[in-house]
């Protein structure tokens, strides 16, 4: 996942970087979800220190004996919006995670522009290509069939060990009423 301060800093420079891999960046949605984020934050930092000052207020007030209806009251009130604000908040961001989470990592600015491995130039190549008398199987394959040969081994070494505690528990029953 790409850094959000990276988005939120050079964002021109990623849609570009993206834009090599022929993808395209919603520049103007990030821009407009980070410009709400940045908005619903400032108010809810601004409710915690409100919410500070009551409960300073408050304490204040009750040690002089004064009235605190009216100081609950407007503390209520705030962390009511304090607490719809948090909540806001949280799917903002949210949201902003699954928008980073969709965006693949930024090549490197040496990777050729293309839209496939076939775009890449060859620089060099070492030694010849082998030539095998037969079709060679693509590496998922080879690996399926491995998987299930060794997932088949797996299974009967799980066995023969179950088999040997069933007979080990076995053997302390038996030791333990014969010895009574």
């Amino acid at each position: 996942m790409l850094d959000p301060q990276l988005l939120r800093n050079d964002i021109d420079r990623v849609a570009g970087r993206l834009a090599t891999r022929g993808l395209t960046l919603d520049v103007e949605g990030f821009q407009a979800s980070e410009h709400e984020r940045k908005a619903v934050q400032i108010r809810t930092q601004e409710l915690q220190a409100a919410r500070n000052q009551f409960a300073k207020r408050i304490g204040q007030a009750k040690a002089r004996g004064e009235d605190l209806s009216a100081l609950r009251e407007e503390a209520e009130q705030a962390s009511s919006e304090l607490a719809n604000l948090e909540r806001h908040l949280e799917a903002i961001q949210a949201k902003q995670q699954d928008f980073l989470l969709g965006i693949p990592n930024l090549p490197h600015e040496s990777v050729p522009a293309g839209q496939s491995a076939a775009d890449n130039p060859e620089i060099r190549r070492i030694g010849t290509r082998r030539q095998f008398g037969f079709a060679p199987k693509d590496h998922v394959d080879v690996g399926a069939a491995l998987g299930q040969l060794l997932g088949q081994q797996r299974q009967q070494r799980h066995q023969a060990r179950h088999l040997q505690h069933e007979q080990a528990d076995a053997n302390v029953v038996g030791f333990c009423t014969h010895t009574m």
